[in-house]
């Protein structure tokens, strides 16, 4: 294998890091979603470009925004990467994400994936522009697992955990996307006490 190849297949691995956790959370809220809106959907979709660089994961909530995770696995593995590279990067990952929204409203959580380390004023570059860095896909994943479950928390408190309906639907996405990541087993309780909440307003 040569070494653009290597190069190419150690991002994708680092991108599935996140990506497939993602798909396995899509497929558990799936059910819920269908209970929800009384209807077959489909949760999630994911588009890859052609170099396998740039990964957008959709979940299409029942809610009025998408949950979407746009992530730029980078092939640079010497050099540090510059804030030009990172910004050149990162625009195209805003641009590729657009497209595949359409228009369509979403919450989007930009990740820059990058076995090459920043500079300074690359990494506060990319920060500026909205997108968590990593190092590594399991760094990438526990990112953006942290922001989901800071997400829920803060949902939480500021309903004082009273949600039902679409707070509950978007409480529950928060928390099975936050612990599908993070390898953790859903809590029972919580979980069952959102789905209540969620379907609540079916009844």
């Amino acid at each position: 294998m040569n070494p653009r190849s290597r190069g190419t297949e150690e991002a994708l691995l680092a991108a599935n890091q996140v990506i497939l956790p993602l798909l396995r959370a899509a497929k558990r809220l799936t059910k819920v979603y269908e209970a929800y809106t009384r209807r077959p959907l489909r949760v999630a979709t994911l588009y890859s470009s052609g170099d396998k660089r740039v990964h957008v994961v959709v979940v299409n909530t029942p809610l009025d925004r998408a949950l979407v995770v746009s992530i730029y696995s980078s092939v640079q593995s010497t050099r540090p990467a510059s804030p030009q590279q990172v910004k050149r990067r990162l625009a195209r990952l805003a641009r590729i994400t657009a497209r595949v929204l359409s228009g369509a409203p979403a919450d989007i959580i930009y990740v820059y994936v990058s076995k090459a380390r920043l500079t300074k004023a690359a990494y506060r570059a990319a920060r500026s522009l909205g997108a968590f860095v990593a190092l590594a896909g399991d760094k990438a994943r526990s990112l953006v697992a942290h922001f989901l479950s800071l997400r829920l928390r803060g949902l939480l408190k500021k309903t004082a955990g009273r949600v039902w309906g679409p707070l509950a639907l978007l409480a529950l996405t928060f928390y099975v996307a936050s612990s599908t990541l993070s390898g953790k087993n859903l809590d029972t309780e919580l979980f069952t006490r959102l789905l209540d909440g969620a379907l609540r307003r079916r009844t």
